[in-house]
């Protein structure tokens, strides 16, 4: 298990590259609450600001409903005889949904 001090550290990095690479913008970054998001411990440049989803609100988080479509057509029903398996259907998964951009519209709508 990773825990939520690593997270924090990978999440400040995060943050700090895109401050860098954007520090001409503004930022706005929608966040769910993961520990790691709402984290004290946060190193926010001024170009940033967090914006938190309520909890427990997948209807307003659309990779949510990427990772239901998924679940639902690439793994439902499905026994897998290793951890190679998962992985090797999740890839397939991904990159159908990256090479099929009107089904991504599609679970995007109202949301782009």
């Amino acid at each position: 298990m990773i825990s939520p001090y690593c997270n924090t550290e990978a999440m400040n990095e995060f943050l700090s590259q895109l401050s860098t690479c954007y520090n001409n913008y503004r930022i706005i970054l929608i966040l769910d609450k993961a520990g790691w998001h709402i984290s004290q411990s946060l190193q926010l440049a001024d170009n940033i600001h967090l914006l938190h989803l309520n909890p427990y609100s997948p209807e307003q988080n659309p990779v949510e409903l990427l990772w239901r479509e998924i679940r639902r057509t690439y793994f439902h029903n499905n026994i897998f005889n290793s951890i190679d398996e998962v992985e090797n259907t999740l890839e397939t998964a991904l990159k159908n949904y990256h090479l099929n951009k009107p089904a991504i519209q599609k679970l995007s709508n109202g949301f782009l």
